[in-house]
């Protein structure tokens, strides 16, 4: 069986895509701001709004990778999380992406972790 570069390219930019998602959930939970950033593009745009009306609050969206690196770091500061992804679906149309994905998140209070 023969595989054409095509083939090799899709499969290598889809495997791209889900390793930038697992680079920023690895950098979240580790505290590493920088395999955080490295799962961004420098003009990403962030934008929570929906889990975070679920939850009960407002998440402004926020564009730009410094940014949003900071501002994960400061709003999860005081939380231990834990973050599992499991089934990504990657679809690729010319330069852009999509992907869609099981992500489950636990955010713990470091000064009390009987609340979760």
């Amino acid at each position: 069986m023969t595989i054409s570069p095509s083939f090799t390219r899709d499969a290598a930019d889809r495997l791209d895509v889900v390793e930038a998602l697992y680079r920023f959930a690895a950098g979240i939970d580790l505290r590493d701001n920088n395999l955080l950033a490295s799962s961004l593009a420098e003009n990403a745009v962030s934008d929570f709004r929906p889990a975070a009306a679920k939850a009960g609050f407002e998440y402004p969206v926020i564009e730009g990778r410094d940014v949003i690196v900071s501002a994960l770091t400061t709003s999860l500061a005081t939380l231990d999380t834990t973050h599992s992804v499991s089934n990504p679906r990657v679809t690729i149309e010319g330069d852009t992406a999509r992907m869609d994905v099981l992500v489950e998140a636990q955010h713990v209070p470091r000064s009390d972790p009987s609340r979760h």
